[in-house]
C-alpha cells in the first residue's frame, strides 16, 4: 500500500533538516581548519607532478593566491613591468615576454598549494593559453608560482612555466 501524501513530505523534510545539519557541520568543521590548506590529494601528493590535483579549503586564507593572481594579470597585461617587481635576469625576462605576447594567457585556476608555514608558499595553477600555431586553440599546461610573505605582504620571488 502506498504511503499517504503527507507522510512522503514530512519523511523528505526530515531528510532535508538531516543534510542540513551535515553541510552545516562540515562547514564548521572546515572553518574551524582553516589552517589546514589542503583537504585531500588526488595522484601523488606532489606539487611539482602537475597530473595531482588537490581539493582546498574554501575557507583558507587566499592572500598568497590574491598575490599569485595579480602577477598573472600584471604578467598578461604588461610582462616587462611584473618581471621588474621579481628582480628576474635580464636574459630569461625577455624570452619570458617574448613567449608570454605568442603565447598570451587566457584564464588560471588553482590546483595546487604547499605552504611553509605562514611565510613562504608555493602555488601551481592551470593556465589556458591561444596556440597560433594551432589556429587559435586553446592549450593548457602547468604556471608554478613561489611567494614569500615579509611583513605581512605576500609577494612574488620566483615562477616557472611550460610553453
Amino acid at each position: 500500500m502506498k504511503e499517504p501524501r503527507h507522510t512522503r513530505m514530512r519523511n523528505a523534510g526530515k531528510l532535508l533538516v538531516v543534510f542540513g545539519i551535515l553541510f552545516a557541520g562540515a562547514c564548521l568543521l572546515l572553518y574551524l581548519r582553516r589552517d589546514r590548506v589542503v583537504i585531500a590529494t588526488f595522484g601523488k601528493d606532489d606539487i611539482y607532478d602537475r597530473h595531482n590535483y588537490q581539493l582546498l579549503n574554501p575557507f583558507r586564507d587566499h592572500e598568497p593566491e590574491t598575490a599569485a593572481v595579480a602577477f598573472l594579470r600584471a604578467l598578461r597585461d604588461d610582462c616587462a613591468h611584473a618581471l621588474a617587481e621579481i628582480d628576474d635576469k635580464r636574459e630569461r625576462a625577455l624570452d619570458t615576454c617574448e613567449r608570454e605576447r605568442k603565447y598570451p594567457l587566457q584564464a588560471w585556476h588553482v590546483h595546487a598549494r604547499k605552504d611553509e608555514g605562514h611565510s613562504s608558499s608555493l602555488l601551481r595553477y592551470q593556465v589556458r593559453r591561444i596556440l597560433p600555431e594551432e589556429g587559435g586553440r586553446n592549450g593548457k599546461g602547468p604556471f608554478w608560482i613561489w611567494l614569500k610573505n615579509t611583513n605581512g605582504k605576500w609577494q612574488v620571488t620566483g615562477y616557472e612555466t611550460w610553453y
